[in-house]
């Protein structure tokens, strides 16, 4: 078990590791620019949030889940003001991090759905044999 928690810090290191790398101008990923407009637009207005062409072109939890965040951040340290770039780096980082938070918790649930499927030794196999015998091939 000790190994599945050093997996898990080294995988944290990791994806945590440059949350912030190019925030705001640039995004990790071709639409995460969407979701993070969306869910500035679903803290100002759900209607008109949910009424926009693309809204649901992914799930709202990660938006409701920013918004939190959001909130949380506004009343402990100071409101952000999103056409303020150090806030916008904030706010980016925040929702990275949502998403590099569950990356990581699925290292030790992988684990443990392997565990109980297989057993704990075919859990803990790092790398599997995918030699000819086990493909099908001769």
């Amino acid at each position: 078990m000790l190994w599945v928690a050093a997996a898990t810090g080294l995988g944290a290191a990791l994806r945590f590791y440059g949350l912030g790398w190019a925030a705001p101008y640039f995004h990790f990923h071709i639409d995460e620019h969407i979701v993070f407009s969306y869910a500035e637009a679903l803290s100002r207005n759900t209607t008109e949030a949910a009424e926009s062409a693309k809204f649901f072109m992914y799930s709202p939890v990660p938006m409701y889940m920013l918004n939190g965040i959001a909130a949380a951040y506004n009343t402990l340290v100071h409101p952000l003001d999103l056409t303020a770039p150090r806030d916008e780096v904030t706010y980016m980082v925040m929702g990275r991090a949502i998403s590099a938070t569950l990356g990581t918790a699925t290292i030790p649930l992988v684990y443990q759905v392997a565990r109980h499927v297989s057993g704990s030794a075919a859990s803990s196999r790092a790398t599997p044999d995918f030699g000819p015998r086990n493909c099908g091939h001769s």
